[in-house]
């Protein structure tokens, strides 16, 4: 149970932090933050595959971007009985563009991304003068797919190495991948001799 809450506390969907007016995230709204990644992953769904293709995806010409989240501090009781204060912080996310509904295209959370911004929408995010209109305006801005890299990658789950040796988010390449927008495997090419 408390993993599938920190999943959906994780993917915060913008749409429902000004529209839910009675939702947690709506509460939380002033609390902005910006959350550094130089990539974020997301699987793909191929029709008759066992596995779902892990795509790593990143801003072009960008090694760091700043994903826009809203944080929490509560306070609990520590192990020895003292009050401490904790932090949690969950990503904003929105409906995908064309590039992303083509890669994240199955599960509960599907046709969705990272609420991805340019560096000036990055910076307006956290503006002390930041209204509720401001932040619609920014939950309504859609990055082209242009300005997003992207390829498959091995594997983002475990921490076993991968077997060529290189980083987590080096392109991997899978036999008989189709291209994004057909998701029905190449048939492998027998020879009629």
């Amino acid at each position: 149970m408390r993993k599938k809450k920190r999943i959906k506390m994780a993917d915060m969907q913008s749409e429902r932090v000004l529209n839910d007016t009675r939702s947690y995230w709506y509460c939380i709204r002033k609390n902005r933050c910006l959350i550094p990644v130089s990539g974020t992953y997301e699987h793909r769904n191929i029709n008759g595959w066992a596995n779902k293709v892990p795509y790593y995806i990143c801003a072009k010409d960008r090694s760091i971007q700043f994903l826009p989240g809203l944080y929490q501090l509560y306070e609990t009781i520590g192990p020895n009985g003292e009050k401490i204060q904790v932090g949690s912080f969950g990503m904003l996310t929105r409906s995908a563009n064309e590039l992303m509904a083509n890669i994240h295209n199955d599960g509960e959370f599907k046709h969705r991304m990272p609420l991805f911004l340019t560096p000036e929408l990055e910076q307006f995010w956290l503006s002390e003068h930041f209204t509720d209109n401001d932040m619609r305006a920014v939950f309504d801005y859609e990055i082209p797919s242009g300005l997003l890299a992207y390829h498959p990658v091995s594997s983002v789950r475990g921490k076993k190495p991968r077997p060529d040796g290189k980083h987590k988010h080096g392109l991997w390449h899978y036999d008989n991948l189709p291209p994004l927008g057909n998701d029905e495997p190449i048939q492998a090419q027998t020879s009629l001799f």
